[in-house]
Parts: C-alpha cells; sequence; structure tokens
C-alpha cells in the first residue's frame, strides 16, 4: 500500500500542472487500484482507476476523472465557451488503452444544469432539460486537436459530426451532416473560421422549426447580450425547403444570408436577405441594410400568412403587408418602425368581435349572447409602433374598413404580462368618414383626427392572457370634436426606461389606476375613467362583467328596496 500526500506535477493536462494530490494506491498479485483526488489549477477532480496485471491492453478498465465546471472555472482552463453555455457541468473523462495499446480519451458531459445556446439557428436549451455531450478527443497535423464522434444528445436537440480546434483551443472547423432540433430540423452543417476571425457556415436541410427563429428576431423583451469583444463574426448561408412557422404555417424554398458582427461586446445583425414562398404561392422578402441607423424591411404577398408565421397575428386572412423598423433606436426605445397592410380580413377574433359588437349594441350583457362576427374585412391599416426594456407602444394607429373603422393606441408590457389599448371605433367607417368632409360642420361632427361623424371609445385593458373590455356608449351621441375628452385611455404612450420599470412593482389593478388614464372631469358616470378596483370587479359597461347578487326583499308590506 502506498499513500502520496501534496502530490504535485507539470503539465499534466496541457498547460495545466496539477497539485495537492492525495492518492492512495494498493498493489496485489493481480491489479494496481489507484483513486484520490487533486486540483487541476485550482479546481477538484476526482479520480479512479485499476490496471490487471498479465491482461491485453483491450481488457483493462479505463483510469476515470471527474468534475464539475462553472463559467469562472471553464474561464479559468482557457475553455472559450461561455458564449454558447452557461452554468455548472458535471464531467467524467475516461482514459485508456486501445486495442494497439495507445492511450485513449473520452469525455462525457451532462448538460442537464446548464443554459446550452446556439445563436445561428435561435436554439436555447433551457436548465433542466436533459442534454449530454461526448467526443474523444485526437490529435493532429500542426498542433490541431480533433474532437471525433461529437455527439450532443437531449430532449430536443440531437447532432454527430466532428469539430476541430486550433493549436490555441479553440474551434477552427465544424461539420454535422446530421444536425437535428425539435425533431422537425434536420440539417447538414459545415463551418470553418476564416483568417479574419468570421465563421463562414452553410446549412441546407428539407426542413426546419423557424419558430423559435421567429420568435428571437421579432421578442422585444430580448436585451442585447454583452459578449467577448474577440467573439468571432458568423456569415450564414442557408438553403431549406421548407421552414415551419406559427399556427400551422410554412414558408417553402427559403434562401437565407445573414451577417453577424461583434460591436465593441455587443453582437448585431449587419446583413440580411431572406426569400420564400408561402403555400399560397405568394412572395414573401426580407433584408437588412447596413448603414449607420440600420434599418429593416420586410414585405409579403400574403399579409395574413405572415402574420401567421411569425406569430405576430394568428386572425388575419389576405392582403399585402410591408414593414420598415430601425433597429438601432436611442435610450428607452430600441427599436421602431412602421406596418403597413392593405386589403385584409381578421377572421374569428373575440376581442375584435367583442369591441364591435358590444358598441353595436350599447350594452355588454346582449353582445355577450351574440354570435362573434366570423370576418371583418379591413381597405387599409398603418401601425407606428415603438418597442424597448419589454415594452411595445403603438401610437396614432389607424385601421380602416367599408364597415368598420378605429383609431387605437396602446401599450403591452411584456414582463408584467398586461395591456393597456384604447381609443375609437367608427362604425359604416366608408359613408361615416365621407360624411366628415363637409366643410366646416363635418369637421366639427367628425372631431379634430377625422374619425368621422360617429365614433364611440373603448379600452381593452388587463393581463394579456384575458384582457378586458370597455366601452363607452355615451361616446356616440357626442360631437366629434368633443370626442376626445370622452376617451378611455391616455392621449399617447411611451416606453419607460428600463431602470425605472424595474423599481416599479406590478400591482394586479395597475392597468386601471389613475395614472393609466385621465382623470374624472365631471362626465357622466358611464364617460368617466374606471376607477382602480379588486380584479373581481369591474365597470357597469365591461365585456366580462360578473353578476352581482341583489338585497333580498323583506317579507314586510312598508319594506322598500
Amino acid at each position: 500500500r502506498l499513500r502520496v500526500i501534496d502530490g504535485r506535477l507539470r503539465q499534466a493536462l496541457g498547460p495545466h500542472d496539477v497539485t495537492g494530490a492525495k492518492i492512495d494506491v494498493e498493489i496485489s498479485e493481480t491489479a494496481v487500484d489507484a483513486r484520490g483526488d487533486f486540483l487541476l489549477k485550482g479546481i477538484p477532480v476526482k479520480f479512479a482507476g485499476q490496471h490487471f496485471l498479465n491482461t491485453t491492453p483491450d481488457r483493462q478498465s479505463p483510469l476515470r476523472l471527474t468534475l464539475k465546471l462553472d463559467d469562472a472555472d471553464r474561464a479559468q482552463l482557457g475553455l472559450d465557451i461561455n458564449d454558447i453555455v452557461a452554468g455548472e457541468i458535471p464531467i467524467e473523462i475516461t482514459l485508456g488503452p486501445d486495442a494497439k495499446g495507445e492511450m485513449q480519451a473520452q469525455l462525457n458531459a451532462d448538460l442537464t444544469k446548464a443554459e446550452f445556446m446556439l445563436d445561428s439557428v435561435a436554439y436555447r436549451k433551457p436548465p433542466g432539460v436533459a442534454a449530454r455531450v461526448q467526443f474523444t478527443p485526437v490529435k493532429a497535423a500542426q498542433g490541431r486537436l480533433e474532437l471525433r464522434n461529437f455527439k450532443i444528445v437531449g430532449d430536443s436537440i440531437a447532432a454527430e459530426g466532428s469539430i476541430t480546434l486550433g493549436p490555441d483551443g479553440k474551434a477552427r472547423e465544424l461539420a454535422f451532416p446530421d444536425f437535428s432540433l425539435n425533431v422537425v430540423s434536420h440539417l447538414d452543417v459545415q463551418g470553418r473560421l476564416r483568417p479574419e476571425g468570421i465563421w463562414e457556415v452553410r446549412a441546407k436541410g428539407a426542413a426546419f422549426d423557424g419558430r423559435d427563429l421567429f420568435r428571437d428576431l421579432f421578442n422585444v423583451q430580448n436585451q442585447p447580450k454583452p459578449v467577448p469583444k474577440d467573439k468571432p463574426g458568423l456569415d450564414l448561408f442557408a438553403e431549406i425547403e421548407t421552414v415551419l412557422g406559427f399556427s400551422d404555417t410554412k414558408l417553402r424554398g427559403v434562401r437565407l444570408s445573414l451577417q453577424r458582427r461583434n460591436d465593441g461586446g455587443t453582437e448585431k445583425t449587419t446583413s440580411l436577405s431572406v426569400t420564400a414562398k408561402h403555400e399560397t404561392g405568394k412572395a414573401f422578402e426580407a433584408s437588412i441594410r447596413n448603414s449607420s441607423d440600420r434599418k429593416l424591411t420586410a414585405s409579403s404577398q400574403d399579409a395574413g400568412q405572415i402574420f401567421k408565421a411569425v406569430g405576430f397575428y394568428p386572425n388575419a386572412i389576405g392582403g399585402t403587408m410591408s414593414l420598415e423598423v430601425t433597429l438601432d433606436g436611442r435610450g428607452a426605445v430600441e427599436r421602431n418602425g412602421v406596418l403597413r397592410a392593405e386589403n385584409f380580413a381578421v377572421l374569428g377574433d373575440p376581442v375584435v368581435s367583442e369591441v364591435f359588437q358590444t358598441s353595436d349594441s350599447g350594452t355588454a350583457a346582449t353582445a355577450r349572447k351574440k354570435i362573434v362576427r366570423e370576418r371583418i374585412d379591413f381597405d387599409w391599416m398603418a401601425l407606428p409602433f415603438s418597442a424597448g426594456c419589454g415594452q411595445f407602444v403603438m401610437n396614432d394607429v389607424e385601421i380602416r374598413g367599408p364597415l368598420v373603422g378605429a383609431r387605437i393606441r396602446g401599450k403591452a408590457d411584456f414582463k408584467t404580462r398586461r395591456l393597456q389599448m384604447g381609443g375609437t371605433y367608427i362604425p359604416l367607417s366608408g359613408l361615416n368618414s365621407a360624411l366628415g368632409g363637409i366643410p366646416i360642420a363635418g369637421q366639427i361632427l367628425a372631431g379634430p383626427k377625422g374619425e368621422g361623424i360617429f365614433g364611440i371609445t373603448f379600452a381593452v385593458i388587463g393581463p394579456m392572457s384575458n384582457p378586458e373590455v370597455l366601452v363607452n356608449p355615451i361616446s356616440g351621441f357626442i360631437p366629434g370634436i368633443l370626442r376626445e375628452t370622452q376617451q378611455l385611455a391616455p392621449d399617447s404612450y411611451r416606453i419607460t426606461p428600463c431602470a425605472v420599470a424595474a423599481s416599479a412593482p406590478a400591482r394586479p389593478d395597475a392597468a386601471r389606476s389613475s395614472s393609466a388614464a385621465p382623470a374624472n372631469t365631471g362626465r357622466s358616470p358611464a364617460a368617466a375613467t374606471p376607477r382602480a378596483q379588486p380584479p373581481d370587479v369591474l365597470t357597469d359597461w365591461s365585456s366580462d362583467k360578473h353578476p352581482v347578487a341583489k338585497p333580498k326583499t323583506s317579507d314586510k308590506p312598508n319594506d322598500q328596496r
């Protein structure tokens, strides 16, 4: 028996020294057993192994090393992978001779507790979802190291291929002929790091689940993540026959070219070109122009299909769409732009139908008993918007159709998951607006913004999952020039700076507070702004009013209610 205390070994694993080793060795007539622990550049490592005497190399048991690496440990060892993985990772390394007697290593890592990210395909495995990585490192020419039989297997990912590391330990080439995500996506991915520090990646495949990519592209909650200043850029070229979107939509023949660059520790998409066709055969295009202010432009000959595909709005059908977005905002506004659509329809939207039906009837109780309008046609829509700090704000939105129209403004806070929206609903908007064109009298009756002679103000307030629809039927009998005094929402909304939004706690009744709507100025009760109330008590003209128990009538004849 042999015991080693405080053992040291220089450059035991690459350039790293082993220190503080405690080893217990037991030698018998048939085998040598060794186990213990040591520090690898300050990181604890446990090991255990057994060597059988008078046995061929292929029958030997491997030496097993186990350790756990968090973000700081990986940085300390020079493993530059914290941009794709975050969190603690248990690792097992086996060392043993192969059939030829040469020492061979295999690494197995458990990613279950870690976050694993592949930005180029918008893939993210959250902590708690099972996934494992294994590979065999083999020395190659010119000081390179090949990670052969590289496999990633998990609940939502499966990939097999190889990665080549340079003398500095950083990846130089990758080849994954079978790369699968979320069961649906199957790609052949090949990449190499060019001398100027740009990854050139080419991907081809029959199918790709694009929902995470669309969600990542249009998610207003995303804050730019800091990245190492030396992180390489990306040139991605993809040819995919079918890309799946939300609401069971598909884009065919997708051709994508993307450039992403590291701008002083912030990663930005500097160039984008996408062409595809909807299932209806109509075209879709999107691009980003690289200038002082990056501009994203997109157009579709089937607005309803693209709204569904990217998860923007599932109830639109038909029409054409154009989008312009300034990606480099200022201050709290990170992005702003305008969405336009023409000749489209809304099909079976319960909130839209509820606003129009409630407004037509004047009472919410009867609106609930009506059949939801299956289709509402619109001629055009203009939607200016801004986004930032997890908020989406729209002001001066105008939508017009032959039967109905509206002017809308509102704000969606994706951190608190609450919605505040209001405006004016215009019945028979075509005729209504035409009458508003009468000189002087028509302008007075139609209002300063020219919505129409007849208009009813409304608001949609509450949690995004189930907002309340409120209407003000009194506003329909008031001249347009005074209609703005009957609004149930502020005149305009703005993005709340991130620091202010984070410090203000979200209240259940925040959407109904006096700060979110004009103060009551002596109007009629129906037109007054609803005050803050408990979540289960709504106003008399709410579309989702709970029945109120009536007081019991006394049996005495002289009792009065």
